[in-house]
């Protein structure tokens, strides 16, 4: 035995042992009492002589040990030791008895008394008191430590569930984060952000909705769950309306069917959703839509899922702010580009609308061929300046009614290049020049200005090409009439794998057949 475990067991031996005695003979009762004392044992001891004693005692606790007759004139010791590990089954029970034989004091073992004792050799007393209360105590302290084990166990598993979602939190946290610096469009950023949304929050429900500052109304931009398509206009929702008055989140934790009638409430029976949360998404100080989540129990979210859902709100409001800046950004290129087109415009009034009629062209091959969204964007700016560089040359050549001689055609095919030097202090455009540059390019090598052939030649520089042929076939110039569509077809073809890839000639003869393109202006 360690010397701390013996050092406690004697200090359970000095207190004050209460003892609940169930016994109808004062004398005996004066006998055990006695005995105990003798032996150093400070005792409490309270007797009882009848069944019903005998439970309210048990009722009342404060027992450290029970000492019981095993007959009594209305009751007996088995039918003690039943009520007593009903109701107090930690608490030693020994019985004292004046003769039974030892089958039946086996069987009281057996039924959970402590210890068997004859009223005639209570010299066993006292060493059997000691050794009931130590084994009781080590029975607490044994319950007691599987109890703490329990309650670190599950404090533990707690900690990691928290710790979990705290992790999850981060992650998302930073995936949003992430969105908010790669994605530009507003529109596929609210999508991503919306599918991170629902990693954080358990909701059924939710999406963004951004505020229409002149007509008040709230306009769904994307979510799941709640009925209503993206782009939806909602006009009428007080409560979207009091949400972003308040600056704060907002929860509504019993929904009642009959209650919800207007704008977005509306479609809330029909999704079964019994409470939301709606946080305002702030912009630059100002509250540019709210961030709705429902679900579909009573009292769904916590205060945890509010903080969360302000902490996300927040930062769509950076990316709306930031996807703003670039669509701003990108008007602005587009009026620059819309300049320049007009410069064109003017130092060639005949060629008006050529850069339009080939842009539209080629995009739409573009899409034909199933070619990104992001290299279709670079395609129209390259196709509305193509032709930017000929504001460098010469009027006169430009509007000359005859053929180009030698030197006037070498100085029209310098506007490829002329073109890129513009537009080379464009940031922006740095990824278009290549398409500029090249859209003169054949496939066998034969073009300008750098003599590219077959793939080496940019895949939208190669579109660029054949919509730029097209239109200048099905257009009129000053010094011949349109030839017409007839004839362009048939020299794209005639010319197809020489001077033109023969994939995208394909593509764009495919098009021709299928009704041509929005747009499409006919010729003669």
């Amino acid at each position: 035995m360690r010397p701390e475990a013996a050092s406690k067991r004697t200090d359970a031996m000095d207190k004050t042992i209460r003892i609940l005695l169930l016994e109808d003979d004062p004398d005996d009762a004066e006998l055990l009492a006695v005995a105990l004392a003798r032996d150093g044992l400070h005792c409490e001891m309270h007797r009882v002589a009848t069944r019903e004693d005998f439970s309210d005692a048990l009722d009342r606790g404060g027992i450290d040990l029970i000492l019981s007759d095993y007959v009594l004139p209305s009751f007996d010791g088995p039918a003690a030791l039943k009520i007593a590990k009903d109701k107090l089954p930690n608490v030693p029970f020994i019985i004292i008895s004046g003769k039974v034989g030892e089958e039946t004091a086996i069987e009281t073992i057996k039924d959970g008394a402590t210890d068997y004792l004859l009223k005639g050799c209570l010299t066993r007393l006292v060493p059997a008191v000691r050794r009931a209360l130590n084994e009781a105590e080590e029975h607490t302290a044994r319950i007691e430590a599987q109890e703490k084990v329990t309650r670190l166990g599950e404090e533990a598993q707690r900690k990691a569930i928290e710790l979990a979602r705290k992790v999850e939190a981060l992650k998302v946290v930073s995936e949003i984060d992430r969105i908010i610096l790669t994605t530009l469009d507003r529109d596929e950023m609210l999508t991503k952000a919306a599918f991170q949304i629902r990693r954080l929050i358990s909701a059924d429900a939710g999406g963004v909705f951004l505020t229409d500052a002149e007509s008040g109304s709230f306009r769904y931009a994307n979510g799941w769950g709640i009925g209503i398509g993206s782009g939806c206009t909602v006009s009428q929702n007080d409560f979207f309306r009091l949400v972003v008055e308040s600056g704060g989140a907002m929860t509504r934790a019993d929904l009642v069917p009959e209650q919800m009638t207007a704008g977005t409430d509306s479609t809330l029976p029909a999704a079964g959703i019994r409470s939301d949360l709606s946080v305002p998404i702030i912009s630059k100080n100002s509250a540019v839509g709210v961030l709705y989540l429902g679900c579909r129990r009573v009292a769904g979210f916590s205060l945890e899922d509010a903080r969360t859902a302000e902490s996300l709100a927040n930062q769509i409001g950076i990316a709306l702010e930031n996807t703003r800046l670039v669509s701003d950004l990108e008007d602005l290129l587009v009026g620059v580009v819309t300049a320049l087109v007009s410069a064109i415009d003017a130092k060639n009034p005949w060629a008006k609308g050529h850069s339009e009629r080939v842009t539209e062209c080629a995009l739409a091959i573009a899409r034909t061929m199933g070619t990104p969204g992001a290299e279709i964007e670079k395609l129209r700016l390259a196709g509305l300046l193509h032709d930017i560089g000929k504001v460098a040359t010469y009027d006169v050549i430009l509007d000359k009614p005859g053929r180009f001689t030698d030197r006037e055609l070498c100085l029209v095919r310098k506007h490829p290049d002329m073109g890129c030097e513009i537009l080379s202090h464009i940031k922006q455009m740095r990824d278009v020049l290549p398409v500029i540059r090249h859209h003169h390019e054949h496939w066998d090598g034969s073009g300008y200005p750098s003599g590219l052939k077959g793939d080496s030649i940019p895949l939208l520089a190669r579109i660029l090409c054949v919509a730029d042929s097209f239109d200048s076939m099905t257009a009129d110039r000053p010094h011949r009439r349109a030839p017409g569509i007839t004839y362009a077809v048939e020299e794209l073809m005639r010319c197809s794998g020489t001077q033109y890839d023969p994939d995208i000639v394909d593509t764009f003869l495919s098009m021709l057949k299928c009704g041509g393109w929005p747009g499409m202006v006919e010729a003669a």
